[in-house]
């Protein structure tokens, strides 16, 4: 079997399988779900060796952007919307916020692996850097 793999936030199988694994949380223990990953990408940008991949901490975060008011409508074409709607996060607070906010920025460095696939290659990726932009926007722009 192939994988999926592209500069979306959710086109890689990585990402579709946190959607499910989020899905499959209690709506409560989906942002503890969430939070845990976030951190573990923070670790991973800091050098440490975690059991995921960048990939995987833009889509945790994108999840939250997607689970902010209005988030799912900015962020998700209309007729992809049912896909998303099992795994958001109920109740996002601002601290969630804050964290997926850093995670992301975090992913968006020289030297890490998705940044340097999609942002700094000899052919980048205007899918990736539109997403990227357009989920620090929702997210800065939770209150």
């Amino acid at each position: 079997m192939l994988g999926t793999w592209n500069p979306g936030p959710f086109g890689n199988d990585s990402a579709a399988d946190l959607l499910d694994l989020a899905a499959s949380e209690e709506p409560g223990a989906r942002a503890e779900f969430i939070r845990e990953m976030l951190d573990e990408g923070l670790r991973l940008a800091a050098g440490e060796s975690v059991d995921l991949f960048p990939e995987d901490v833009v889509a945790a975060a994108n999840l939250v952007a997607i689970s902010v008011p209005g988030g799912l409508e900015r962020l998700v074409e209309e007729q992809e919307t049912g896909r998303f709607i099992k795994s958001m996060i109920p109740g996002v607070d601002q601290t969630l916020v804050a964290l997926a906010l850093k995670s992301l920025f975090a992913m968006a460095v020289p030297g890490n692996d998705w940044y340097d696939t999609w942002f700094d290659s000899d052919d980048p990726e205007p899918e990736a850097v539109d997403a990227f932009r357009a989920a620090v926007e929702v997210l800065q722009g939770f209150h």
